[in-house]
Order: C-alpha cells, then sequence, then structure tokens
C-alpha cells in the first residue's frame, strides 16, 4: 500500500523537530540537500521552472502507476533546501494524495514566521506546481512535465 501524505508530513515533521533550535532546523535542511545529485541541466528548463519564486527554482516530475516522482533543484541554497523538503513531502505518493494534501510543514517544523514574505510567496507557488503537475499527469500520458 502507498503511502499517505499525512504519513510523508508527520515523518518529516518528527525528523526535523527533534531538533529544537529553528536556526539549526534550517541548517539541517541545507546539510540533508548537499547529499543529493543536483537537477541535470538538460532538466534546468524555463518549462520546467516555478515561476513566484524570487530565486530560480526548477521542478520535474513524472507519474508511473499511479505514483509521482519529482525532482527539484534552485540555485540557492537555501531554496534549494526548501525545494527538496517539498520534494520529500510530495514524492512517491499516489496522485490523488498530492492533490488533497495540505502542505503545512513549514509552519508544523516552526520555520514560517522566520522566513520572508518574498519566499513564504516562493513556497506557495512551488506547492501549486507540484500540484499542477500532479493533475496533468493524472489527465494525461504520466508525463508530468508542462
Amino acid at each position: 500500500m502507498a503511502a499517505t501524505f499525512a504519513e510523508h508530513l508527520h515523518c518529516l515533521v518528527d525528523e526535523i523537530t527533534c531538533i529544537p533550535d529553528p536556526q539549526e532546523r534550517l541548517t539541517l535542511l541545507i546539510d540533508r540537500v548537499k547529499r543529493r545529485p543536483p537537477l541535470p541541466e538538460s532538466a534546468r528548463t524555463e518549462a520546467n521552472r516555478v515561476h513566484g519564486c524570487v530565486s530560480a527554482v526548477w521542478l520535474q516530475g513524472e507519474i508511473t502507476d499511479g505514483i509521482c516522482y519529482f525532482q527539484t533543484d534552485a540555485d540557492s541554497p537555501m531554496v534549494r533546501a526548501l525545494a527538496a523538503l517539498y520534494q520529500d513531502l510530495y514524492n512517491k505518493l499516489p496522485v490523488d494524495e498530492v492533490l488533497r494534501g495540505v502542505n503545512t510543514v513549514i509552519h508544523d517544523i516552526g520555520l514560517g514566521e522566520r522566513l520572508s514574505g518574498t519566499r513564504i510567496q516562493g513556497l506557495a507557488a512551488m506547492d501549486l506546481r507540484f500540484k499542477q503537475l500532479a493533475l496533468k499527469a493524472s489527465q494525461g500520458s504520466g508525463d508530468a512535465s508542462p
């Protein structure tokens, strides 16, 4: 049985909030993403760009057997870490879980009040893009590319 959005959210929140200091939580997020390979240059296209973010953010997705697989990258270490957090939240979930999930992870890990308004708007744009890619793929061939 596939994981649920609530399970992904709960696991991420537990993993991150075990660190009491919010600044150290941001450091953890940045350290986590350093071990991930960057998105290939060929995927850093305008079509994969998340509009609404001040930093350049790329999001690529596909659906295989009803399960969403996403890859993210960004040109800023902090934004790359936040994009990876959202990727971890939505990755390997069924399409319907991606579409129904209410993303509260930034608030739940206590970082909402530490981020600027423009960064919060960028995260909302990123969240919307995950859902748009899942919806598009569910209506089409499984390719979540724009």
